[in-house]
């Protein structure tokens, strides 16, 4: 079903697929890889880690850093999730039934990953539209809380979505359907390296210690962000583009990677 190689002298140039040329190509996959997702029992854990979250974190009316801290880590994890189990199918023949011709698997990676950024995205407007009827003045006879304005929901909603698109790239470049063994090692070894950065005393090889003390607070900004959904100041504003850096940085790098290989339906 995949093929790594050069293509076949036998094959002609009609046969494949010109992403750049048929713009078109891009959306029927992701509205395939979309349509494939929702068919899947998946779909259903969505739903729980929502009823979940709403369960464990919003019994009450929340303030601003509380909705926006909960929905951060929520909807993340959601974009990690979805993003795992499309990646994971994407080898599968069943998800091979739109690829009548040779695509190119930049396209078709492309094309999961903002399928999954959807997905978390959906799952975010679903809860955040959830929290304002359940708590609205029509169920609880109270008004809004004064921080429940559509500009800082706005302003609020940049650094949830920014962070489960950093989700989405980050799970496309550990997921063998893009990267080799060696380049996903090497990518776990390195964020363990910078996590542990942020307190060394406890690395198991001590000569290490001071050179990972060193280290700048390269995953500071990931939570940084965060920051900008309550207050809009300088250090928050840095963060967010720091994270949109990081983001667009990692989109290339997995596309970069699966840009090499072609996908062939025999």
């Amino acid at each position: 079903m995949e093929a790594t190689a050069s293509q076949p002298a036998g094959t002609t140039q009609a046969g494949t697929i010109n992403a750049k040329a048929n713009p078109g190509v891009f959306w029927k996959l992701v509205g395939f890889v979309l349509r494939d997702y929702a068919r899947t029992a998946w779909i259903f854990l969505n739903m729980a880690v929502l009823v979940a979250v709403h369960a464990l974190f919003f019994k009450y009316a929340s303030g601003q850093g509380h909705f926006f801290g909960v929905e951060y880590a929520a909807t993340g994890v959601l974009a990690a999730i979805t993003g795992a189990v499309i990646f994971a199918r994407a080898n599968r023949a069943e998800s091979y039934a739109i690829l009548a011709r040779r695509v190119p698997r930049a396209s078709y990676t492309g094309a999961i990953m903002l399928a999954s950024w959807i997905v978390a995205a959906i799952g975010y407007l679903v809860s955040t539209l959830f929290d304002l009827v359940i708590f609205s003045p029509w169920l609880t006879k109270s008004p809004f809380q004064a921080w429940q304005t559509p500009a800082n929901y706005l302003l609020g909603s940049l650094p949830v979505l920014l962070g489960a698109a950093f989700a989405v790239c980050l799970v496309g470049l550990l997921s063998s359907f893009v990267s080799s063994s060696a380049v996903r090692l090497g990518t776990m070894t390195a964020l363990a390296l910078l996590v542990m950065s942020f307190d060394n005393r406890n690395f198991p090889i001590e000569t290490l210690r001071p050179i990972l003390q060193q280290l700048p607070p390269v995953l500071a900004p990931l939570a940084g962000a965060l920051k900008f959904a309550t207050e809009q100041d300088n250090v928050a504003a840095v963060s967010l583009a720091l994270l949109a850096g990081y983001t667009l940085l990692l989109a290339i790098v997995v596309l970069v990677l699966s840009s090499s290989r072609e996908l062939i339906l025999e």
